[in-house]
């Protein structure tokens, strides 16, 4: 994954009572922890995109709705949908359900854009 940038990332969906433990356990395989609860982000879901009117208009409303220090991240099912949250300004594009193969494709797509930025965190 080094040749590419990318991390690999847990969900916040955990087991009842088991959410410290298994966030424990991904960072000790060498993960990272995604979010912890549902205010660390602004998570833009498919639902979401449809309700807003698209990827711009719902990543507009989320950095016009939410503090300077939350990230937007938007997440993307196929290849056609990745240029539009670099476009739009999210910090964050999660490449959701893909193949490896669609996956590293999304990561070329993505590395080629020049607002297209690495996470630090």
């Amino acid at each position: 994954m080094r040749d590419y940038n990318v991390e690999s990332i847990d969900t916040r969906k955990t087991t009842l009572e088991w959410r410290l433990l298994e966030k424990y356990a991904v960072r000790v395989g060498c993960g990272k922890n995604h979010r912890h609860d549902l205010g660390d982000s602004v998570l833009i879901k498919d639902n979401h995109i449809v309700a807003a009117g698209g990827i711009k208009p719902a990543v507009d409303l989320a950095h016009r709705h939410s503090h300077h220090l939350l990230r937007i991240e938007v997440e993307v099912e196929t290849l056609e949908q990745v240029e539009e949250p670099l476009e739009a300004g999210a910090e964050v594009i999660m490449l959701d359900n893909m193949s490896p193969a669609l996956l590293a494709e999304g990561l070329r797509a993505s590395a080629s854009k020049p607002s297209w930025k690495p996470s630090e965190a």
